[in-house]
């Protein structure tokens, strides 16, 4: 949701930009992107299992990535600690750093954001990753720590197709301006 008001003209300009653009565009015009909910009633609940303030947290990435502030995910924590959407004071970038690594882990292990998602992982036993270069990675069960970092260490957010999934356009919605925006991650 958008908490400032645009004429009609400006925004049919604004809609003809690339995402990225728009959004940038807004932030230095003043415009404050407020987070309004998941489009996907599946996917929102899905985060709900993973941790309540996970749809926020999300949002802050969301915003922070289409402002350009980073691309992988180790440059975005630092973006959104500062700006701390969760109010966790001293210990953000710690916070924030678990939280994203206990979502790639779910998503990796078993959640999608169009079925439901007990938060049960679904490998077990290990976890073997092959790179774009042939090599393998494995990692033990036992070992969850260093898979988790390997994750966060290794993705970054991407831009989907804005015409495929139809998101990156100013419209009204009950009156008030709103921002649809995506998220996709993948492996570096």
């Amino acid at each position: 949701m958008l908490s400032s008001d645009l004429p009609s003209a400006e925004i049919a300009s604004l809609n003809e930009l690339g995402v990225k653009e728009l959004v940038k565009s807004l932030v230095e015009r003043g415009c404050e992107l407020n987070f309004a909910e998941v489009h996907s009633k599946q996917f929102a609940a899905n985060l709900l299992v993973i941790d309540s303030a996970m749809p926020k947290l999300i949002a802050a990435l969301l915003i922070s990535y289409y402002s350009g502030l980073g691309t992988t995910l180790t440059d975005l924590i630092p973006v959104i600690s500062n700006a701390d959407p969760l109010s966790i004071g001293a210990d953000a970038n710690k916070v924030y750093t678990h939280k994203i690594k206990t979502f790639l882990a779910g998503v990796v292990l078993g959640m999608t954001p169009s079925k439901p998602w007990n938060g049960n992982d679904d490998a077990t036993g290990g976890y073997t990753v092959v790179k774009p270069n042939g090599e393998i990675v494995c990692f033990n069960a036992y070992n969850r720590g260093a898979f988790r970092d390997y994750l966060l260490n290794s993705t970054r957010m991407e831009t989907g197709s804005t015409t495929r999934y139809k998101f990156g356009k100013i419209f009204y919605n009950d009156g008030k301006l709103c921002l649809d925006l995506n998220f996709q991650v993948r492996f570096i």
